[in-house]
């Protein structure tokens, strides 16, 4: 049975090409990103002088770490559209006779082949990639030119099953709940319209803006007019961070409005630009996890 659930995904991946290449990419770009600066904190353990080491540190672990940040999200994000999009044929496969937990490690076993090759090759892309970040830095004069390339396979081989894992968990979580419920629901709920969203999505998106205003204004009345400059970067920062999280929780009502504002402008190019429009708002919480990942980025 497993064989034949197995034989079925990669069967099904080859007729979603476009879904399978989305993913594909996704995870190969996270990964060498990721992978990367994963290099310079692995350097950083290295026989290096304690303030090179601190560069490198930083530059490893909280900027990349940002970085992971946003590029697990934009993973997690591709791949629950992904599934989503297949809510339709899952719902179909449940009336055939295939059980949810069939379903499921149809989902799960496509997933795995994709992040899987994907990962590999990120890590590969990787190595060379953490090495020329390296060399800008010693070129930049931020560390010593003696200091020596310490990536290794501990930190390119866990950015690669930090990949494949958190693709995995978006794969699981989605499919667990489209596969929730009736079948015939499924399908009614991958055709149906525009729903809500929950008042506390758009309650917590409100506060994330307001406070990041808030710090805005007092990077410009207070730390803004002091003396040391990390004084501003440090309400600066989180200011920017606050803002662009409460507008990517926000991303399917900011897409509902905007896309009825650009219906008329973008119709006029013809019928493509009509369709495109009323789509995005039909479907602003499907649409809304590509702009959130953006929004954030």
């Amino acid at each position: 049975m497993t064989a034949s659930l197995t034989g079925l995904a990669l069967a099904s991946l080859r007729h979603r090409r476009t879904a399978g290449t989305a993913t594909f990419v996704s995870v190969l770009l996270g990964t060498a990103l990721v992978g990367a600066f994963a290099t310079l904190a692995q350097t950083a353990t290295g026989d290096v002088s304690s303030a090179d080491s601190e560069t490198l540190t930083i530059m490893g672990v909280v900027v990349g770490g940002w970085g992971s940040l946003i590029v697990l999200f934009s993973v997690a994000s591709t791949l629950t559209i992904t599934v989503r999009q297949r809510a339709e044929e899952i719902g179909l496969l449940r009336v055939v006779g295939a059980t949810p937990r069939q379903a499921r490690r149809i989902v799960l076993a496509e997933a795995t082949v994709v992040t899987t090759v994907a990962a590999v090759i990120g890590a590969v892309i990787a190595w060379p990639t953490g090495f020329l970040l390296l060399a800008l830095l010693r070129n930049g004069g931020m560390v010593a030119t003696d200091v020596r390339y310490g990536g290794g396979l501990v930190a390119l081989g866990g950015t690669a099953v930090l990949m494949v894992l958190t693709s995995l968990m978006a794969s699981a979580i989605t499919a667990r709940r489209t596969t929730s419920g009736p079948a015939t629901l499924a399908i009614a709920d991958a055709r149906r319209g525009p729903t809500r969203m929950p008042w506390w999505r758009t309650t917590l998106g409100m506060v994330l803006v307001a406070y990041g205003v808030g710090m805005a204004i007092v990077t410009i009345t207070v730390t803004g007019n002091q003396d040391d400059p990390y004084a501003a970067m440090a309400t600066s920062g989180s200011s920017s961070i606050l803002v662009g999280i409460g507008l990517a929780v926000l991303s399917p009502v900011l897409l509902r409005w905007l896309s009825r504002l650009c219906a008329r402008p973008v119709g006029r190019t013809g019928a493509a630009g009509w369709l495109a429009a009323y789509n995005t708002s039909r479907r602003p919480q499907l649409l809304g996890n590509v702009l959130a990942p953006v929004t954030v980025l």
